[in-house]
């Protein structure tokens, strides 16, 4: 009886008879019938890959050798000198660029889909074509980073801890570490003796008492002179007045019993314990506010005495539902009392930083004893609104926009070497290679407080690409 074995056989056999039969029309050809298909198929593989290696080790050794470089958006380069030039048809002749970004800018032109190629060509093909004067933009970077180097985040701003003379110093800081502690809240001191409250990734310009200087906000939240720079460069939130409130006193007992117009009371959130609900009393009836509200209404109406603040039960809401009461809390400012950091922080005396991440972009995290940029030995601060220390790796950048600005078409600024060089337009980015990379949003006071690369209004565009010397009588080819 056969053997699987054999049964296997068998069937190859009859298998290769059949296909011949098919195919070489012979059932006894010894041949295989596919053989020729499988050579034919090899020899051209391996044909093409000795072309493709052929034509690769000429542009190696004879990289003028591709004429490519006289097409239309191509940034020719100079594999001797690495001087950057441009082809012109016009006048059939070579117009050398300054900077790379120039260059970029004028092979892409004006209707700039992409950046465009970059291509190695020997100075023996150049040579003998007419040259025009040379174009660029004045003091644009020599370098631009990599797309895929651009990129701010985690963004971080900090006050450097006081050094021994209590000099703090403002840093800005890309692609930095995470925050180094949880978020708190604290009172900035300005120069000019105004106070913000920092909460909520925000500042908020408090009030104060013209006639009793005495008086202030928050006082028990730590008070820090972090610096202007610092303050400037934080997002902006609406300052913390108190409520106008007219006829102080009238309407005695008419919503709430022993209640009168300016008197403020609390109540205990029914969400969370910690915290209390505030609610003054004002003409329009009973309406809930903020705790910073509060707080203003304290200073103003009660010589910044709490102990005016009335508690209020459950018997005082009798006919009144005080979960549907009107809000005249400031707008963007948070409802709960801002907590500071714990008490053993001592955070006058180590570094305040506000730090800006991809899940927070318009909400900086608030934190305490970061790590900041190591400064230079007898470093000063800096004369003028601008950062101290702009902290970036070599050869990465940022784009950042202003935050208040939404739209796809606003400027961008990409930073590198710690200097800003506005980009006007969408066009311009594209060719400058930055067209799918995303703009960072950053307050406004922040961006203004980056040095410019460019003086006089020039951008990086094709606008703001010129001739750079005159042409001379002698030029020639």
């Amino acid at each position: 009886m056969a053997t699987r074995k054999d049964l296997l056989k068998a069937q190859a056999f009859t298998s290769r008879r059949m296909i011949a039969s098919f195919i070489n029309r012979d059932p006894d050809d010894p041949t295989p019938p596919l053989r020729r298909v499988g050579m034919a198929t090899f020899v051209s593989v391996l044909l093409g890959v000795i072309l493709v290696a052929g034509y690769t080790l000429m542009g190696l050794i004879r990289p003028d050798s591709n004429p490519g470089w006289k097409e239309g958006g191509v940034v020719i380069s100079d594999t001797e000198s690495g001087a950057l030039f441009v082809y012109s048809p016009e006048g059939d002749l070579l117009i050398p660029m300054a900077d790379v970004a120039s260059a970029r800018l004028k092979a892409a032109g004006a209707e700039a889909d992409g950046r465009p190629r970059t291509m190695n060509v020997r100075t023996d093909a150049l040579r003998g074509l007419r040259q025009a004067p040379v174009e660029g933009i004045d003091g644009a970077p020599r370098q631009l980073p990599a797309a895929e180097d651009v990129d701010a985040y985690p963004l971080k701003m900090c006050s450097t801890a006081p050094d021994l003379s209590g000099e703090r110093f403002v840093t800005l800081e890309f692609n930095a570490s995470p925050p180094a502690s949880d978020g708190f809240a604290f009172v900035a001191q300005h120069s000019d003796r105004s106070e913000y409250i920092i909460f909520g990734g925000k500042k908020h310009r408090l009030w104060t008492d013209p006639t009793n200087s005495g008086l202030t906000m928050v006082p028990d939240l730590p008070r820090i002179e972090v610096g202007n720079a610092w303050i400037a460069a934080m997002p902006e939130g609406l300052p913390i007045t108190p409520l106008d409130i007219q006829g102080i006193g009238d309407d005695h007992g008419r919503y709430i019993a022993g209640f009168a117009r300016g008197d403020i009371g609390r109540a205990e959130a029914s969400t969370d314990p910690t915290q209390d609900q505030w609610f003054v009393q004002t003409e329009e009836g009973v309406v809930r506010i903020s705790y910073l509200d509060m707080d203003a209404l304290v200073q103003k109406y009660h010589q910044g005495s709490t102990n005016q603040v009335r508690t209020l039960g459950a018997q005082d809401w009798k006919g009144l539902d005080r979960f549907s009461l009107p809000s005249r809390r400031t707008p963007d400012v948070p409802w709960d009392q801002p907590v500071g950091p714990p008490q053993d922080a001592n955070v006058e005396s180590r570094s305040i930083c506000a730090t800006w991440t991809e899940d927070r972009p318009d909400d900086p995290v608030i934190s305490y004893g970061d790590e900041t940029p190591e400064l230079p030995a007898n470093f000063r601060v800096t004369v003028g609104n601008s950062f101290d220390l702009i902290a970036m790796e070599p050869l990465t950048g940022a784009l950042l926009r202003h935050s208040g600005s939404q739209s796809p078409e606003t400027a961008a600024f990409l930073v590198a070497d710690g200097v800003k060089y506005a980009i006007p337009d969408v066009v311009s980015r594209r060719a400058l290679g930055y067209g799918e990379t995303a703009l960072v949003p950053v307050p406004g006071g922040l961006l203004s407080q980056i040095p410019d690369g460019l003086r006089g209004g020039r951008n990086l565009s094709l606008d703001s690409v010129q001739v750079l010397r005159p042409p001379s009588s002698d030029e020639g080819p």
